[in-house]
Formats: C-alpha cells, sequence, structure tokens
C-alpha cells in the first residue's frame, strides 16, 4: 500500500515512531498525499496543533480545508518548504487507531521510498485545489452561522480540557489573536458556569 508522511525535516530515510497524541508510539501516515502534505507545516509548536480540515462527504472524499481566520492557508503554508515522504507497506502491518478513512500508523519503523520536495506549500496546495483534489473554503465564502458554529465548537473544547482565563501557552495566544470571538464564547462560558 502506497502511504505517506508529511514533514518539515528533509533527508529522513527511515521514519521512526515517535510519541503520539494517542499516548503510544507512532509514525502516522495518510494514503491521501494532500492530507500528508498538511502537516508539512505546523501552524503551532509541539505538542500544540491546529489543523482545521475535514473531508467531503463527512469522513470520507476529498480533503477539505477551512480558514476560520482571513488567509489562513497562505498564512500557514505561504513560502514553506516541505517533504512528502512515500513508502509502500503491507496494510496488514498498519493501524488505524484514529477510524479517519485515510490515516494509517506503525508502531516500527519504515524504510522511506521516495521524498517529494516542495518549496511553496501554499501554491502547491492551491495546484492540488486547480486540479480537484483539494477543497479550499475560503474565509469569505463561510457563512456567519458556520464560523459561529466553529467558534462555539472551539470554546467548548477549550472547557473541556480544562483550560482557564488565566491560561497562558501558544495554543491559546493563537486563539485570542486569529479568533477572538472564540475566546469571547469561551470566557462567557466560563462566566456562566461559575454562576
Amino acid at each position: 500500500m502506497k502511504i505517506y508522511h508529511g514533514s518539515d525535516v528533509s533527508g529522513i530515510e527511515v521514519l521512526r515512531p515517535q510519541k503520539s497524541a494517542h499516548e503510544k508510539e507512532y509514525i502516522y501516515f495518510s494514503t491521501d498525499i494532500v492530507v500528508a502534505s498538511l502537516y508539512t507545516v505546523h501552524p503551532l509548536p509541539r505538542p500544540y496543533h491546529y489543523f482545521p480540515y475535514g473531508f467531503d462527504n463527512g469522513r470520507e472524499g476529498r480533503c477539505r480545508y477551512a480558514e476560520y481566520y482571513p488567509y489562513a492557508l497562505k498564512e500557514v503554508y505561504g513560502g514553506k518548504r516541505g517533504f512528502i515522504y512515500e513508502c509502500d507497506v503491507d496494510e496488514e502491518k498498519l493501524e488505524n487507531p484514529t477510524q479517519i478513512f485515510c490515516a494509517r500508523v506503525s508502531s516500527v519503523p519504515v524504510k522511506v521510498d521516495k521524498c517529494i520536495k516542495i518549496e511553496d506549500m501554499y501554491k502547491w496546495l492551491l495546484q492540488r485545489e486547480g486540479e480537484g483534489k483539494f477543497v479550499l473554503k475560503r474565509f469569505e465564502t463561510l457563512t456567519e452561522n458556520g464560523l459561529q458554529n466553529w467558534y462555539k465548537r472551539t470554546a467548548e473544547d477549550m472547557v473541556n480540557d480544562g483550560i482557564t482565563p488565566a491560561t497562558d501557552n501558544p495554543y491559546i495566544r493563537f486563539i485570542k489573536d486569529k479568533m477572538p470571538k472564540a475566546w469571547e464564547l469561551f470566557e462567557q462560558q466560563i462566566r456562566e458556569s461559575a454562576k
């Protein structure tokens, strides 16, 4: 099975498992090169993350990236170099703990067969959009209702993660700067829960 791993690191010959959000050591892959490409750039320093993508038809179909603030895709990926590592692995050796249709993980090292070096990830993603392989939901095309739902969900996630108004980290600063309405909804939920 041909699978892809996106990275900001060049020259990798063997991909090795690392501690993941699932508390296990994995290498993350995608059967979709566009999905893998999104991970060539990290908008926030690890362990924080922000990847607002989904798929046509819910959990399947083309990768769909939504800009929840103006020019988000260009800001994150513009002028950034990325590396997409292509590997051929027996599917029986892979797992899918996320249950996302195109996601796969390996808990053992995987040899790289090919590396695709991309000088500007933003331009590369726009080319995939032009080919119909990627859907970019630009900020100015999103409905007010759609934006509000995203901000509300972001606020709820912060509450559920135990974040307080005094919390300060790169993710919180990102939300305050890029999506102040989500932060306002978060503070409102905190106030209401304190009553």
